[in-house]
């Protein structure tokens, strides 16, 4: 117990202005995100527990994996840890279609409001409105914690998630951390391997605490913490590289909207793709009628 005793006080003692003043950034936003029933909301009850050292509660309510668009999250939803660390429950996502990619992104770069409805937004328009009222939260740092349960076995389109996850990294600065829940999966080996050919370098197995197994035990906190404590490790190295908020923000609002453009632009070839088909087909049903 000696050791989970140490890493919580280092998490409950850190703050930014211990470390080079804080270069004008007063909280750590620690973004939660990935796939519906991978286990963001369990993660978030199980970290509250220990580091509050409190009885497990649900504070996050915790989805199946059954639910449809965004599971039981739909909310991007705050959970103060600390006096300089929030925890933050991003709504999860399905297919993860163009759109709901750019929202996570808007989620990630932290110009939604917390514990509000997130809706996904269908036009780049929607997108440049929500840059120009972006004036909340631009002193916070943000550290992103990618979960993806190893249950779920590799991915069918790794290249897909290794350039959302590089955008991640441009959004925040951070190369994000995995976190891979259900960590005594058969399938835990191959999942993290995957994710190290994609070039991540922070990858953390886990077993989260649940309502039907709330035990905790020394191991299962120490690598719940060393969560925590990796994302303070890459704060400590990221802030060392940092202008200022404000040129921070403006940064992650340009990529943010560059990304939207391209959306936009892939919108309007598939649209005209879809009316070359649907042309070609009238043809050949003109064709077979004449003939």
């Amino acid at each position: 117990m000696e050791e989970v005793r140490g890493l919580t006080k280092k998490i409950l003692d850190y703050r930014l202005e211990n470390n080079g003043e804080g270069k004008g950034y007063n909280h750590i936003m620690m973004q939660i995100f990935g796939y519906m029933g991978n286990g963001k909301s369990s993660l978030i009850n199980s970290l509250m527990s220990i580091v509050k050292e409190e009885r497990y509660r649900t504070l996050a309510p915790v989805a199946t994996g059954h639910e449809k668009n965004g599971a039981l999250t739909t909310h991007r939803t705050s959970y103060p840890l600390t006096d300089t660390i929030t925890l933050v429950d991003n709504r999860g996502f399905g297919p993860m279609d163009s759109y709901e990619e750019q929202e996570i992104y808007a989620q990630l770069a932290n110009i939604l409001p917390l514990n509000e409805k997130v809706i996904w937004e269908k036009s780049f328009m929607d997108t440049v409105i929500k840059v120009q009222g972006s004036v909340e939260n631009r002193k916070d740092l943000l550290v992103p914690l990618y979960i993806y349960s190893a249950e779920q076995g590799c991915s069918s389109k790794p290249n897909d998630i290794k350039t959302f996850l590089q955008n991640c990294q441009k959004m925040t600065g951070i190369l994000p951390i995995i976190v891979l829940t259900k960590s005594t999966s058969s399938k835990l080996a191959g999942v993290c391997k995957q994710f190290q050919d994609m070039g991540m370098e922070s990858i953390i197995a886990i077993e989260n605490y649940i309502p039907e197994n709330n035990i905790r035990t020394p191991g299962k906190d120490t690598k719940l913490l060393s969560v925590l404590t990796e994302a303070l490790r890459l704060v400590d190295f990221r802030i060392q590289t940092l202008s200022d908020p404000e040129a921070d923000h403006n940064e992650r609002m340009k990529l943010l909207l560059s990304l939207a453009n391209e959306r936009e632009i892939e919108k309007v070839r598939e649209e005209e793709r879809k009316k070359i088909d649907e042309e070609l087909q009238m043809k050949k049903q003109k064709k077979w009628y004449f003939w």
